[in-house]
């Protein structure tokens, strides 16, 4: 009988009643019942239950209780950590291991194949026969979800961090999927069907049953030349498949077999290559082929096979007194072509890439040495990278220099400078931070750090440039590693280090791997400049970053202030602030801009409209220059902040002479804000059309602009002000908006977005009720929508509102 029964009838139990019950299993003496209060054992002929305190132990709140067949205990999940209940003796003990984390969720593998554990942020295996209680292997999936059995007597896992597929044999799982933070709600698999229905939150998804029976493996590495050799050898295969381009994601491995039997399995990698196919990706396994005879290769995910079984001949290697007659020869060759390889990595990646790849790669892969530790071969060999960075600087260097304005900025001590000049303190200073309010021109500057470093337009050598400097400087833009999770869950520095490696791959540099890139980033010569920290969560990843890599110099922007310290030696950040409004900025840069005489016209007409006060950012004052072009100088100027984002979609329209999908770019913007993306990629720009994107990006409408393949927003405020466009007109009552909020998890976007987005939102609802009915909706959890009642409150105040909560009944 359960509890909900006890109490709809007419006389309630006696005793303590459990809260919140979560399992009621039968015993010889009652029947036991966990609850969020404790363990209670329920007497029926009396109708009483009784609480078990004296067990021995703390368990907290219980999650879950699970009977295993055949044994005379009961294991419970519970807030202080997994325990065993002796019926019997009435006594508990505590079966979790290492740190006391809570137990959400127990899965009963069933056949004596032991319980699977939902501990803290990860997932345990207990096998109760020897009492051993391991983590799982394999990819971290944060909190767990819940289980769900598959057909297979395998088990999906719904994790934070995506699904995962547990495999028995190797006590390990598997990623199955992408999607982040959904419970699995229904499983089904129709009778004689060749797919399953997977039931979600929000989604039903389909899946084929045998998915990899269509993939092709070819190998590209030449198997008919290889000797043995204790030494690692790097194998590549070419996978073809529609999931290929995700393979990085498949938890793909490479098992090999000597003389039919199994040697070793290792992990594959993707290399990414300067070409993208749609349905094919180039793997890559280091192996040991260590003995001549038959060999055989096979790609699995899982211990599943994937494609054919590649069979191969590895020969003896040469009789040493060959090797030793010919050594003198090829020292020679062997120094030559090293020789040839460094001199010519000055002026190309493939030099580099042949040293570090390949049959060439795999005979001289020591000379890499000299990169990791030698500053003067650092700056041979990445003289193309910094070619590449002056080519990508030139592309925007006409238009963004001309404009530029160097802000004043200041440290605590008052002492102030320009922040073109800030790079020259990275000679003295190992840690530098630049905060600034969003559009106040924290990427202006970090723009300009990029120019005087790299001088695009002029004659330059990375030589040069570590002469003036003093270091190498390797830029990254936060918001392009966004969402890059850190390769070493027990590494949080590994995020940079990774962010680097794929920023040095996207030079040419393909095949580059942490270990190298860290190395050279130990070596005392390098400076990492980071644009825009507050656009990623990765405090963590970066605050790890700065301590291990202690001589490594950082600068850094965001509107966010910096970490305590840095390292171990308590090295503190040097603040700097930029100017907190753009007001006293305006004059100058529509001087800059406009030139003197037009500049101060607008600057004149800015006050009289009124305008001037609603300017919050840079990106601001220049749609107002764009408005006030030279052919439009006597147009009327908008007299709220509002009105000028409207105003210049409405130019965007009218300029391109043909109408705009404004209502596919409000709902892409939305989609963006959600994903914490500012890139409009080829996908985006199917969805919006041609036509639409070349008039979004023309000059002096400034919404998007061209990067690489891709197109972006000029600014994230323009990307939050039609997300707020659509919310406010695709969702027009409150009730609507709430629902849409809720389901999209819109809270859980990142604080200088919410901040931002919820600013626009208010100022765009159309009637006081509907502010005044979504500010106490929102106040019901404050914690949670902190960033929409400030919004709220400050339209209020500008309404000349007065919010009340309505009386709790």
């Amino acid at each position: 009988m359960s509890y909900d029964t006890l109490r709809n009838n007419s006389t309630r139990p006696r005793g303590g009643s459990p809260r919140r019950i979560t399992g009621v299993f039968r015993v010889a003496s009652g029947s036991l019942v966990a609850a969020s209060n404790g363990l209670f054992m329920y007497d029926a002929p009396s109708n009483s239950f009784r609480q078990l305190n004296n067990l021995g132990v703390s368990m907290g709140r219980i999650n879950k209780i699970l009977q295993i067949d055949g044994r005379p205990d009961v294991i419970l999940a519970a807030e202080n950590g997994m325990f065993s209940y002796d019926v019997l003796a009435d006594r508990a003990r505590l079966v979790s291991q290492g740190p006391v984390d809570p137990v959400h969720d127990l899965f009963d593998l069933g056949g004596g194949r032991g319980v699977l554990v939902a501990m803290g942020e990860g997932v345990f295996h207990y096998d109760p026969s020897s009492s051993r209680f391991a983590l799982l292997g394999g990819p971290t999936t944060g909190r767990v979800l819940n289980f769900q059995p598959l057909p297979s007597q395998s088990v999906l896992i719904a994790a934070e961090r995506g699904w995962f597929r547990y495999v028995h044999s190797s006590l390990s799982t598997v990623e199955a999927g992408r999607s982040v933070g959904e419970r699995i709600n229904t499983f089904m698999k129709p009778d004689r069907s060749n797919f399953a229905l997977i039931g979600t939150e929000n989604t039903l998804l389909i899946t084929p049953d045998h998915l990899f029976d269509n993939a092709r493996i070819e190998t590209q590495t030449d198997l008919s030349r290889i000797f043995s050799s204790p030494n690692h050898i790097e194998l590549r295969i070419n996978f073809s498949h529609v999931c290929a381009p995700s393979s990085g994601f498949l938890s793909l491995s490479l098992k090999t077999f000597h003389n039919s039997a199994e040697r070793a399995t290792v992990d594959i990698r993707r290399i990414q290559s300067g070409q993208h196919y749609h349905n094919s990706a180039i793997l890559a396994a280091s192996v040991i082929l260590d003995r001549p005879g038959s060999w055989a290769m096979q790609l699995q995910q899982g211990g599943i096979p994937i494609g054919r079984r590649i069979e191969f001949t590895v020969s003896e290697a040469a009789p040493t007194p060959k090797i030793f007659s010919i050594l003198p020869t090829a020292g020679v060759i062997y120094a030559s072509i090293f020789g040839v390889l460094i001199f010519a990595c000055r002026w190309s990646t493939l030099a580099f890439r042949l040293l570090h790849e390949g049959v060439v790669g795999a005979a001289m892969r020591w000379p890499l040495l000299l990169l990791r530790y030698s500053p003067h071969i650092q700056q041979w060999m990445l003289e193309p990278w910094f070619v590449s960075q002056k080519r990508l600087l030139a592309l925007d260097v006409n238009s963004e220099e001309g404009q530029y304005l160097d802000p004043k900025i200041i440290r605590s001590d008052d002492s102030a400078t320009l922040g073109r000049l800030l790079l020259q303190n990275l000679k003295t200073k190992n840690r530098l931070w630049l905060q600034g309010p969003s559009g106040m021109g924290k990427s202006c500057v970090f723009g300009a750090w990029e120019r005087e470093y790299f001088r695009p337009g002029r004659r330059s050598t990375l030589a040069s440039a570590v002469r003036t400097h003093g270091f190498i400087l390797v830029p990254l833009r936060v918001r392009d590693y966004a969402n890059l999770t850190a390769p070493e869950s027990d590494r949080p520095e590994s995020w940079t280090v990774e962010a680097l490696r794929r920023h040095f791959e996207a030079a040419g540099y393909a095949g580059i791997d942490r270990g190298l890139v860290a190395a050279m980033v130990r070596t005392r010569r390098f400076a990492v400049a980071f644009d825009g920290m507050n656009e990623a969560d990765r405090n963590i990843e970066f605050c790890s970053f700065a301590k291990q890599f202690r001589h490594a110099k950082i600068i850094a922007t965001s509107q966010s202030a910096p970490p305590e310290a840095s390292n171990d030696e308590g090295e503190t950040w040097e603040r700097w602030r930029l100017p907190i409004s753009i007001r006293e900025l305006q004059s100058d840069l529509l001087i800059r801009w406009m030139g003197e005489e037009r500049g101060r016209i607008l600057v004149a007409r800015l006050g009289v409209s009124g305008l001037s006060e609603h300017l919050l950012s840079g990106y601001d004052l220049r749609l107002v220059a764009d408005l006030a072009s030279p052919q439009r100088e006597k147009i009327e100027l908008p007299n709220s902040r509002i009105a000028l984002y409207r105003a210049i979609l409405d130019r965007a329209a009218n300029v391109h002479g043909s109408s705009i999908n404004f209502d596919e770019l409000k709902r892409l913007a939305w989609a963006l804000l959600l994903k914490g993306r500012h890139k409009v990629n080829l996908d985006d720009q199917r969805i919006l059309g041609a036509e639409t994107v070349s008039a979004l990006s023309r000059e002096g409408v400034r919404v998007l602009h061209r990067r690489g393949a891709d197109f972006e927003f000029r600014h994230e405020q323009m990307r939050d002000f039609l997300a707020a466009l659509w919310i406010s007109e695709a969702f027009p009552t409150a009730f609507s908006v709430q629902q849409e909020l809720e389901e999209q998890k819109a809270f859980r976007m990142m604080q200088k977005d919410q901040e931002e987005f919820w600013r626009f939102y208010a100022q765009l609802l159309n009637s006081d009720e509907q502010l005044i009915a979504l500010w106490r909706w929102a106040t019901t959890k404050p914690d949670e929508r902190p960033y929409l009642i400030t919004a709220l409150q400050e339209e209020a105040d500008r309404r000349a509102i007065t919010l009340t909560r309505r009386p709790r009944r």
